[in-house]
């Protein structure tokens, strides 16, 4: 009797509806397990905390490294005042220009066909030139080599030549025997820019007009070349005549040494006047006994001016070659080119003083 009772509690438990109630209970547990696939998702990345708490419209953008290299100048160009010349105004209100060759120069109107000067040319001059401001036409480049990088830049289009008058030099002669010397003398103020200034002090003697003393100043520095005895910078004569000169400044060590030469009569046009000169070349040496260094015409390519001694002794044109040869504060070798042309612009001078005008 006990086992009967057994079973039928056994398979009371085993009914159709408990099997449901089980399969049921399943199913509800796997589905509670099961993951959703449009469920959302969470994730987590390391970041600093600068940028975890930072606005992005705060943020300051790195500056660029900013990398500038010095280039070094000829010793004519000491500020910004040298440079006027050769600058260009980036102002917006100023109105668009083309732009500026260094083989440009100012106009310069030329002389009309059929006309002829109005003086010719003399054997010398007996005097001095007149004072005044000469305005002068130039066209050519200055080269600098041995710096950071080869530099070139354009000979100032324009200048001014500035003559002065200087007491005569008077040589007491023997009483009785010789009478007095009356030497006359002028000064020359070449202004390439206004910073950069050579003076040469001249003198006229019975053969020759001489150069008995050169200022040179660039950017207010000074230096004086005095030659013992003075250089005969062009000799009076016709074509063909040539003569050598040479002077030493002792308390500069520095020597000069030219060679010239007469070459033909020629006329030149200085900027519509017509002018009757001499042609003459000459080479130019200039050696630093102490340094080393030096300056002057290059091998095979002499100066070439045309003087006018009908009026004073004026260079109308002059083609120069000037090759200056120098060391860098760390000895360093370093060269600078001048190669360049310049004729009167008129022959008419302006007063005395209106050159800083």
């Amino acid at each position: 009797m006990r086992s009967s009772a057994s079973s039928r509690s056994v398979n009371r438990r085993r009914s159709p509806a408990g099997k449901v109630a089980v399969v049921a209970l399943l199913v509800l547990v796997a589905a509670s397990c099961r993951r959703t696939p449009s469920s959302p998702e969470l994730g987590m990345q390391r970041i600093a905390l600068s940028l975890s708490f930072s606005e992005e419209a705060l943020k300051v953008p790195v500056p660029p490294e900013v990398i500038i290299r010095v280039i070094p100048a000829p010793p004519q160009i000491q500020g910004p005042a040298d440079l006027a010349a050769f600058q260009v105004s980036s102002s917006p209100a100023a109105p668009e220009q083309p732009p500026v060759r260094f083989d440009q120069t100012p106009p310069c109107p030329v002389a009309r066909p059929g006309t002829a000067p109005k003086e010719a040319a003399q054997f010398q001059t007996f005097f001095a030139p007149a004072e005044g401001v000469y305005r002068r036409v130039n066209k050519g480049t200055i080269s600098v080599v041995g710096g950071v990088l080869p530099l070139k830049l354009p000979y100032p289009p324009q200048s001014t030549w500035t003559v002065r008058g200087a007491p005569d030099r008077v040589t007491k002669g023997v009483a009785g025997v010789s009478k007095d010397t009356t030497v006359k003398q002028w000064t020359i103020e070449r202004a390439v820019t206004p910073t950069f200034v050579i003076t040469d002090h001249l003198s006229l003697s019975a053969t020759a007009i001489q150069l008995s003393k050169r200022v040179t100043t660039v950017n207010g520095v000074v230096t004086t070349f005095t030659p013992a005895p003075a250089i005969d910078f062009y000799t009076f004569g016709v074509e063909g005549k040539t003569w050598t000169s040479a002077g030493i400044d002792s308390a500069t060590k520095t020597a000069m040494y030219v060679s010239g030469k007469i070459q033909k009569r020629e006329i030149i046009d200085a900027c519509g006047e017509l002018i009757d000169t001499y042609q003459f070349t000459l080479d130019e040496q200039v050696v630093d006994l102490a340094t080393g260094g030096t300056s002057g015409t290059p091998a095979g390519e002499p100066n070439v001016y045309n003087i006018a001694p009908h009026i004073g002794g004026l260079l109308v044109k002059e083609d120069v070659h000037v090759l200056t040869t120098t060391r860098t504060e760390s000895g360093a070798p370093l060269s600078f080119d001048f190669d360049y042309t310049s004729v009167f612009k008129t022959l008419k001078p302006a007063p005395l003083g209106s050159e800083k005008g």
